[in-house]
């Protein structure tokens, strides 16, 4: 996790190289903790951290379940106070011969703005779920997650390049690609 700090800018981001998985025929599991990514800024104070309770994909002949838990995207901004934090209750893929749901809950998008203005918003280009006998396959993508400080300007976004999950009998594949995580700094 390489962070560049000077008085005017300050960058940070994660690049996943690997995410760990155990397959047989009926089980697999694939998950992803995230402790802690901080980052404390140049003059004040700036943090922002991202932490995954557990991203898990159970897969047998009948059903495969996949959920990701989001517990806290959190930013404090300078000279006054900000936070940004997106809760997922469950992103959950149940399937079956005849029936598959997908759904995605957002327990709150809370912004709490200083001075001037800002702004938080969330795209999702996309949640699809293709289902059958063989494969299926879901995959969600932010196109961003923004935010503009007081004073000066603050910017953090989150890439999420995919979340794809391919099932069929034999083997089955779950990776996740951090484009990244940035703050500029005020």
């Amino acid at each position: 996790m390489r962070v560049a700090a000077c008085r005017e800018e300050q960058t940070a981001w994660v690049l996943f190289a690997c995410m760990r998985v155990v397959a047989c025929r009926e089980n697999q599991a694939a998950w992803v903790l995230f402790a802690c990514m901080r980052v404390a800024s140049c003059r004040e104070e700036q943090t922002a951290w991202v932490l995954f309770a557990s991203m898990r994909v159970a897969a047998c002949r009948e059903e495969q379940t996949a959920w990701v838990w989001f517990a806290c995207i959190g930013v404090a901004a300078c000279r006054e106070e900000q936070t940004v934090w997106v809760l997922f209750a469950c992103m959950r893929v149940a399937t079956c011969r005849e029936e598959q749901t997908a759904w995605v809950r957002f327990a709150c998008i809370g912004v709490a703005a200083c001075w001037k203005e800002q702004t938080a918003w969330v795209l999702f280009a996309c949640i699809g779920v293709a289902a059958c006998r063989e494969e299926q396959a879901a995959w969600v993508l932010f196109a961003c997650m923004r935010v503009a400080a007081c004073r000066e300007d603050q910017t953090a976004w989150v890439l999420f390049a995919c979340m794809r999950v391919a099932a069929c009998r034999e083997e089955q594949t779950a990776w996740v690609l951090f484009a990244c995580i940035r703050v500029l700094a005020c």
